[in-house]
Protein backbone atom coordinates (compact mmCIF):
# COMPACT_ATOMS: atom_id res chain seq x y z
CA UNK A 1 0.00 0.00 0.00
CA UNK A 2 1.43 3.66 -0.95
CA UNK A 3 1.34 6.62 1.67
CA UNK A 4 -1.32 7.76 -0.47
CA UNK A 5 -4.00 4.61 -0.42
CA UNK A 6 -3.01 5.06 3.31
CA UNK A 7 -4.42 8.75 3.91
CA UNK A 8 -8.17 9.15 3.46
CA UNK A 9 -8.66 13.73 2.56
CA UNK A 10 -11.14 14.86 5.11
CA UNK A 11 -13.88 17.00 3.32
CA UNK A 12 -15.01 20.27 5.23
CA UNK A 13 -18.80 20.86 7.07
CA UNK A 14 -21.08 24.11 6.33
CA UNK A 15 -20.81 26.10 3.02
CA UNK A 16 -17.64 24.79 2.34
CA UNK A 17 -18.95 21.41 1.51
CA UNK A 18 -17.19 19.49 -0.99
CA UNK A 19 -14.24 21.64 -1.11
CA UNK A 20 -11.24 19.84 0.48
CA UNK A 21 -9.48 21.12 2.87
CA UNK A 22 -5.39 21.74 2.88
CA UNK A 23 -4.40 19.01 4.90
CA UNK A 24 -4.87 15.31 4.97
CA UNK A 25 -5.46 13.25 8.19
CA UNK A 26 -4.18 9.73 9.22
CA UNK A 27 -6.89 7.92 9.35
CA UNK A 28 -5.85 4.09 8.45
CA UNK A 29 -8.65 2.01 5.86
CA UNK A 30 -7.94 -2.04 6.55
CA UNK A 31 -6.42 -3.55 4.07
CA UNK A 32 -7.30 -7.32 2.97
CA UNK A 33 -4.39 -9.50 3.64
CA UNK A 34 -0.94 -9.10 2.24
CA UNK A 35 3.00 -10.00 3.00
CA UNK A 36 1.83 -11.88 6.06
CA UNK A 37 -0.43 -8.86 7.31
CA UNK A 38 -3.18 -9.24 9.72
CA UNK A 39 -6.51 -9.65 8.10
CA UNK A 40 -10.09 -8.68 9.23
CA UNK A 41 -11.13 -11.51 11.08
CA UNK A 42 -8.08 -11.20 12.88
CA UNK A 43 -8.23 -7.56 13.84
CA UNK A 44 -11.74 -8.37 14.51
CA UNK A 45 -11.30 -11.13 17.04
CA UNK A 46 -8.29 -8.51 18.81
CA UNK A 47 -10.84 -5.60 19.04
CA UNK A 48 -13.14 -7.85 20.98
CA UNK A 49 -10.71 -9.31 23.01
CA UNK A 50 -9.61 -5.43 23.89
CA UNK A 51 -13.68 -4.58 24.63
CA UNK A 52 -13.92 -7.84 26.50
CA UNK A 53 -11.24 -7.38 28.84
CA UNK A 54 -12.00 -3.43 29.44
CA UNK A 55 -15.95 -4.52 29.86
CA UNK A 56 -16.65 -3.13 33.60
CA UNK A 57 -19.37 -5.44 34.07
CA UNK A 58 -16.86 -8.18 33.28
CA UNK A 59 -15.40 -10.93 35.44
CA UNK A 60 -12.22 -10.84 34.86
CA UNK A 61 -10.99 -14.57 35.86
CA UNK A 62 -7.76 -16.60 34.27
CA UNK A 63 -6.82 -19.81 34.49
CA UNK A 64 -4.01 -21.73 36.72
CA UNK A 65 -2.36 -22.29 33.48
CA UNK A 66 -2.14 -18.21 32.51
CA UNK A 67 -1.62 -17.65 36.39
CA UNK A 68 1.80 -19.85 36.67
CA UNK A 69 3.05 -18.14 33.10
CA UNK A 70 2.60 -14.41 35.13
CA UNK A 71 5.74 -12.19 35.92
CA UNK A 72 5.40 -10.64 39.33
CA UNK A 73 7.45 -7.24 40.83
CA UNK A 74 9.15 -8.10 43.47
CA UNK A 75 7.99 -6.48 46.47
CA UNK A 76 10.92 -6.78 49.04
CA UNK A 77 9.65 -6.78 52.86
CA UNK A 78 10.31 -3.52 54.96
CA UNK A 79 11.36 -5.42 58.30
CA UNK A 80 12.24 -9.24 57.19
CA UNK A 81 9.85 -11.55 58.98
CA UNK A 82 7.54 -9.36 60.47
CA UNK A 83 6.41 -6.43 58.04
CA UNK A 84 5.56 -6.47 54.15
CA UNK A 85 3.51 -4.66 51.84
CA UNK A 86 0.02 -4.43 53.00
CA UNK A 87 -1.90 -3.42 56.02
CA UNK A 88 -0.66 -3.97 59.34
CA UNK A 89 -1.76 -3.73 62.69
CA UNK A 90 -0.11 -3.05 66.11
CA UNK A 91 -2.23 -3.34 69.15
CA UNK A 92 -1.74 -3.10 72.38
CA UNK A 93 -2.85 -1.70 76.03
CA UNK A 94 -2.42 2.60 76.37
CA UNK A 95 0.71 3.54 77.39
CA UNK A 96 2.64 0.55 77.87
CA UNK A 97 5.35 1.68 74.80
CA UNK A 98 3.27 1.45 71.67
CA UNK A 99 4.07 4.93 69.89
CA UNK A 100 8.19 4.32 71.56
CA UNK A 101 8.06 0.79 69.45
CA UNK A 102 6.05 2.46 66.41
CA UNK A 103 8.89 4.79 66.45
CA UNK A 104 11.87 2.50 66.66
CA UNK A 105 10.74 0.98 64.03
CA UNK A 106 10.58 3.89 62.17
CA UNK A 107 13.96 5.06 62.65
CA UNK A 108 15.56 1.85 62.29
CA UNK A 109 13.67 1.20 58.53
CA UNK A 110 14.62 4.92 57.76
CA UNK A 111 18.58 4.24 58.66
CA UNK A 112 18.59 0.81 56.91
CA UNK A 113 19.79 -0.61 60.24
CA UNK A 114 18.88 -4.54 61.87
CA UNK A 115 16.14 -4.68 64.43
CA UNK A 116 16.57 -7.46 66.50
CA UNK A 117 18.66 -9.51 63.62
CA UNK A 118 16.16 -8.93 60.97
CA UNK A 119 16.90 -7.37 57.95
CA UNK A 120 15.27 -3.74 57.17
CA UNK A 121 15.15 -2.22 53.92
CA UNK A 122 16.56 1.10 54.17
CA UNK A 123 13.37 2.59 52.23
CA UNK A 124 11.72 6.33 53.46
CA UNK A 125 9.22 6.31 56.18
CA UNK A 126 6.47 8.39 57.02
CA UNK A 127 5.41 8.56 60.67
CA UNK A 128 1.94 10.68 61.51
CA UNK A 129 1.88 10.95 65.06
CA UNK A 130 -1.72 11.97 66.04
CA UNK A 131 -1.28 11.72 69.40
CA UNK A 132 1.20 13.77 70.16
CA UNK A 133 3.18 17.53 70.05
CA UNK A 134 7.00 18.37 67.66
CA UNK A 135 7.91 19.24 71.47
CA UNK A 136 7.01 15.73 72.62
CA UNK A 137 8.42 13.84 69.75
CA UNK A 138 11.92 16.41 70.39
CA UNK A 139 12.32 14.68 73.88
CA UNK A 140 11.21 11.48 73.03
CA UNK A 141 13.63 11.20 69.73
CA UNK A 142 16.54 13.16 71.93
CA UNK A 143 15.85 10.25 74.56
CA UNK A 144 15.95 7.11 72.09
CA UNK A 145 18.48 8.06 69.09
CA UNK A 146 20.51 10.93 71.00
CA UNK A 147 21.57 13.45 68.12
CA UNK A 148 21.60 10.50 65.08
CA UNK A 149 18.86 12.21 62.52
CA UNK A 150 18.00 11.13 58.94
CA UNK A 151 16.55 12.89 56.42
CA UNK A 152 14.69 9.48 55.52
CA UNK A 153 12.25 9.80 58.21
CA UNK A 154 8.95 12.22 57.69
CA UNK A 155 7.16 12.99 60.50
CA UNK A 156 3.41 14.88 60.52
CA UNK A 157 1.31 14.90 63.83
CA UNK A 158 -2.04 16.17 61.71
CA UNK A 159 -3.53 15.23 58.47
CA UNK A 160 -6.87 14.47 57.46
CA UNK A 161 -9.69 11.77 58.11
CA UNK A 162 -10.18 8.91 55.89
CA UNK A 163 -13.46 10.21 54.67
CA UNK A 164 -11.95 13.56 53.83
CA UNK A 165 -9.34 12.57 51.80
CA UNK A 166 -6.27 10.53 53.82
CA UNK A 167 -5.23 8.57 51.09
CA UNK A 168 -5.23 11.38 48.13
CA UNK A 169 -3.51 13.64 50.76
CA UNK A 170 -0.71 10.77 51.49
CA UNK A 171 -0.55 10.27 47.42
CA UNK A 172 0.01 14.05 47.20
CA UNK A 173 3.17 13.84 49.64
CA UNK A 174 4.62 10.69 48.00
CA UNK A 175 4.59 12.66 44.59
CA UNK A 176 7.24 15.24 46.61
CA UNK A 177 8.95 11.60 48.31
CA UNK A 178 8.38 8.81 45.99
CA UNK A 179 10.88 7.17 48.21
CA UNK A 180 8.85 6.05 50.92
CA UNK A 181 7.67 2.42 51.28
CA UNK A 182 6.63 2.20 55.02
CA UNK A 183 3.64 4.54 56.31
CA UNK A 184 3.11 4.53 60.40
CA UNK A 185 -0.76 6.10 61.33
CA UNK A 186 -0.61 6.11 64.87
CA UNK A 187 -3.23 5.97 65.65
CA UNK A 188 -6.14 4.36 63.89
CA UNK A 189 -9.05 5.91 66.15
CA UNK A 190 -7.32 9.49 64.74
CA UNK A 191 -8.42 8.85 60.95
CA UNK A 192 -11.81 7.63 61.10
CA UNK A 193 -14.76 8.71 62.05
CA UNK A 194 -16.51 8.15 65.14
CA UNK A 195 -19.57 6.23 65.30
CA UNK A 196 -21.42 4.67 68.28
CA UNK A 197 -21.73 1.15 66.80
CA UNK A 198 -18.76 0.06 65.12
CA UNK A 199 -19.96 -3.10 62.58
CA UNK A 200 -17.68 -5.56 61.04
CA UNK A 201 -18.25 -3.99 57.67
CA UNK A 202 -17.57 -0.33 58.82
CA UNK A 203 -14.13 -1.93 60.25
CA UNK A 204 -13.80 -3.90 57.09
CA UNK A 205 -14.48 -1.00 54.90
CA UNK A 206 -11.51 0.91 56.50
CA UNK A 207 -8.86 -1.35 56.21
CA UNK A 208 -10.11 -2.41 52.57
CA UNK A 209 -9.51 1.68 51.56
CA UNK A 210 -5.62 1.83 52.74
CA UNK A 211 -4.83 -1.91 51.64
CA UNK A 212 -6.26 -1.14 48.02
CA UNK A 213 -4.00 1.79 48.44
CA UNK A 214 -0.88 -0.21 49.87
CA UNK A 215 -1.27 -2.55 47.36
CA UNK A 216 -1.18 -0.52 44.63
CA UNK A 217 1.88 0.88 45.48
CA UNK A 218 3.79 -2.24 47.00
CA UNK A 219 3.42 -0.06 50.41
CA UNK A 220 3.39 -0.90 54.28
CA UNK A 221 0.81 0.75 56.26
CA UNK A 222 1.02 0.17 60.15
CA UNK A 223 -1.15 0.74 62.23
CA UNK A 224 -1.06 1.78 65.79
CA UNK A 225 -4.18 0.74 67.78
CA UNK A 226 -5.49 -0.46 71.01
CA UNK A 227 -6.61 -3.35 72.68
CA UNK A 228 -9.40 -4.17 74.88
CA UNK A 229 -9.41 -4.37 78.71
CA UNK A 230 -10.85 -7.96 78.58
CA UNK A 231 -8.52 -10.78 78.53
CA UNK A 232 -9.05 -13.17 75.72
CA UNK A 233 -7.69 -16.64 75.20
CA UNK A 234 -6.43 -15.59 71.95
CA UNK A 235 -4.50 -12.55 72.30
CA UNK A 236 -5.44 -11.14 68.56
CA UNK A 237 -9.25 -11.46 69.84
CA UNK A 238 -8.52 -8.33 71.81
CA UNK A 239 -7.79 -6.09 69.24
CA UNK A 240 -10.34 -3.49 69.86
CA UNK A 241 -13.23 -3.03 67.53
CA UNK A 242 -14.67 -6.30 65.24
CA UNK A 243 -12.69 -9.07 63.29
CA UNK A 244 -13.61 -6.86 60.79
CA UNK A 245 -10.07 -5.39 61.12
CA UNK A 246 -7.70 -7.84 61.92
CA UNK A 247 -9.41 -10.10 59.32
CA UNK A 248 -9.31 -7.48 56.77
CA UNK A 249 -5.20 -6.25 57.45
CA UNK A 250 -2.37 -8.87 55.77
CA UNK A 251 -0.84 -8.78 59.37
CA UNK A 252 -1.56 -8.25 62.87
CA UNK A 253 1.13 -7.47 66.21
CA UNK A 254 -0.16 -7.58 69.65
CA UNK A 255 1.93 -6.17 72.73
CA UNK A 256 1.25 -7.11 75.45
CA UNK A 257 2.67 -6.60 78.97
CA UNK A 258 2.32 -8.62 82.56
CA UNK A 259 3.08 -5.52 84.73
CA UNK A 260 2.50 -1.78 83.34
CA UNK A 261 5.87 -0.91 84.99
CA UNK A 262 7.11 -4.03 84.36
CA UNK A 263 9.95 -3.95 81.55
CA UNK A 264 9.10 -6.32 79.76
CA UNK A 265 6.52 -7.19 76.60
CA UNK A 266 5.42 -9.94 74.58
CA UNK A 267 4.92 -9.71 70.49
CA UNK A 268 2.75 -11.76 68.99
CA UNK A 269 2.53 -11.78 65.07
CA UNK A 270 0.32 -13.67 62.24
CA UNK A 271 -0.68 -12.73 59.15
CA UNK A 272 -0.46 -13.79 55.75
CA UNK A 273 2.77 -13.32 55.04
CA UNK A 274 4.48 -13.41 58.46
CA UNK A 275 4.86 -16.61 59.96
CA UNK A 276 3.45 -17.46 63.87
CA UNK A 277 6.36 -16.05 66.38
CA UNK A 278 6.28 -14.58 69.48
CA UNK A 279 8.89 -12.04 70.73
CA UNK A 280 10.36 -11.12 74.34
CA UNK A 281 11.18 -8.27 74.43
CA UNK A 282 13.11 -6.27 77.58
CA UNK A 283 13.15 -2.33 77.61
CA UNK A 284 16.12 -0.04 77.98
CA UNK A 285 15.60 2.03 81.35
CA UNK A 286 18.14 4.67 79.63
CA UNK A 287 17.13 4.89 76.01
CA UNK A 288 13.89 3.69 76.45
CA UNK A 289 14.23 1.06 72.83
CA UNK A 290 12.81 -2.38 72.92
CA UNK A 291 15.70 -5.09 72.79
CA UNK A 292 15.03 -8.78 72.03
CA UNK A 293 15.45 -11.32 74.82
CA UNK A 294 14.04 -14.66 72.82
CA UNK A 295 12.12 -15.69 69.86
CA UNK A 296 9.12 -18.67 69.76
CA UNK A 297 8.27 -19.78 66.32
CA UNK A 298 4.85 -21.52 65.75
CA UNK A 299 4.85 -25.15 64.84
CA UNK A 300 3.78 -24.98 61.38
CA UNK A 301 6.94 -23.31 59.70
CA UNK A 302 7.76 -24.68 56.54
CA UNK A 303 11.74 -26.18 57.52
CA UNK A 304 13.97 -24.29 55.07
CA UNK A 305 14.40 -25.25 51.38
CA UNK A 306 18.01 -26.86 50.91
CA UNK A 307 17.42 -25.12 47.48
CA UNK A 308 18.61 -21.94 49.17
CA UNK A 309 21.95 -23.84 50.11
CA UNK A 310 22.87 -25.49 47.02
CA UNK A 311 22.69 -22.08 45.16
CA UNK A 312 24.26 -20.35 48.21
CA UNK A 313 27.06 -22.99 47.71
CA UNK A 314 27.04 -22.77 44.01
CA UNK A 315 28.30 -19.05 43.86
CA UNK A 316 31.16 -18.95 45.40
CA UNK A 317 33.69 -15.54 45.54
CA UNK A 318 35.49 -16.82 42.60
CA UNK A 319 32.61 -17.97 40.74
CA UNK A 320 29.83 -14.73 42.27
CA UNK A 321 27.46 -15.36 39.00
CA UNK A 322 26.15 -18.47 36.97
CA UNK A 323 23.79 -18.10 33.75
CA UNK A 324 22.21 -20.82 31.79
CA UNK A 325 18.72 -23.09 31.40
CA UNK A 326 16.43 -24.38 34.18
CA UNK A 327 17.95 -28.03 32.69
CA UNK A 328 21.41 -26.73 32.86
CA UNK A 329 20.72 -25.80 36.47
CA UNK A 330 19.02 -28.74 37.46
CA UNK A 331 21.65 -30.83 36.90
CA UNK A 332 24.70 -28.67 38.16
CA UNK A 333 22.57 -28.76 41.58
CA UNK A 334 21.61 -32.65 41.39
CA UNK A 335 18.04 -31.47 42.39
CA UNK A 336 15.06 -34.19 41.89
CA UNK A 337 12.63 -31.69 40.81
CA UNK A 338 11.98 -31.11 37.30
CA UNK A 339 13.68 -28.11 34.90
CA UNK A 340 9.91 -26.68 34.82
CA UNK A 341 9.39 -27.39 38.46
CA UNK A 342 12.86 -25.75 39.34
CA UNK A 343 12.10 -22.97 37.09
CA UNK A 344 8.79 -22.37 38.98
CA UNK A 345 10.55 -22.17 42.23
CA UNK A 346 13.07 -19.47 41.39
CA UNK A 347 10.19 -17.51 39.94
CA UNK A 348 8.26 -17.49 43.37
CA UNK A 349 11.12 -17.39 45.42
CA UNK A 350 13.02 -14.54 43.61
CA UNK A 351 12.58 -12.35 46.77
CA UNK A 352 13.71 -14.43 49.52
CA UNK A 353 17.12 -15.46 47.49
CA UNK A 354 17.96 -12.18 47.31
CA UNK A 355 16.24 -10.28 50.94
CA UNK A 356 18.19 -13.45 52.97
CA UNK A 357 20.63 -14.46 50.88
CA UNK A 358 22.12 -11.82 48.61
CA UNK A 359 21.30 -13.51 45.61
CA UNK A 360 19.85 -12.37 42.52
CA UNK A 361 17.71 -14.12 40.10
CA UNK A 362 17.04 -12.49 36.69
CA UNK A 363 15.78 -14.32 33.81
CA UNK A 364 15.89 -13.60 29.70
CA UNK A 365 13.26 -15.17 27.02
CA UNK A 366 14.17 -15.39 23.40
CA UNK A 367 12.39 -17.49 20.85
CA UNK A 368 14.73 -20.18 21.29
CA UNK A 369 15.44 -20.41 25.10
CA UNK A 370 14.83 -19.19 28.46
CA UNK A 371 18.03 -18.27 29.93
CA UNK A 372 18.33 -17.85 34.14
CA UNK A 373 20.90 -15.62 35.64
CA UNK A 374 21.66 -16.35 39.37
CA UNK A 375 24.07 -13.79 40.60
CA UNK A 376 25.81 -12.90 44.29
CA UNK A 377 25.31 -8.90 45.08
CA UNK A 378 28.43 -7.43 46.28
Amino acid sequence: MTEKEKVVPSASVGADAGRPIPYESEISIAQPEADGKKNFSEIMREYNAFTRQHDPNRLHAVTITELMEEEHETRPPILDGLLYPGVYLLAGAEKIGKSFLALQLAYTVATGQSLWGLKTSGDEVLYLALEDTNDRLQRRFFRMFDTETTDRMYIAINCKHLSEGLVEELESYRREHPHIRLIIIDTLQKIREAFADWSYAKDSDVIYELKQYADANGLCILLVHHTRKQKANDVFEMISGTRGLGGSADGEIVMCKQNRTDPYATLQTTGRDVIDQKLYLKRDPKRLLWELERMEIGSEIEPPDPLYSSIDAMLTPEHPQWEGTASELKDVLQTERSAKSLGMWLKIHRQELMTRHGIRCTTRKTRERRTITLMREA
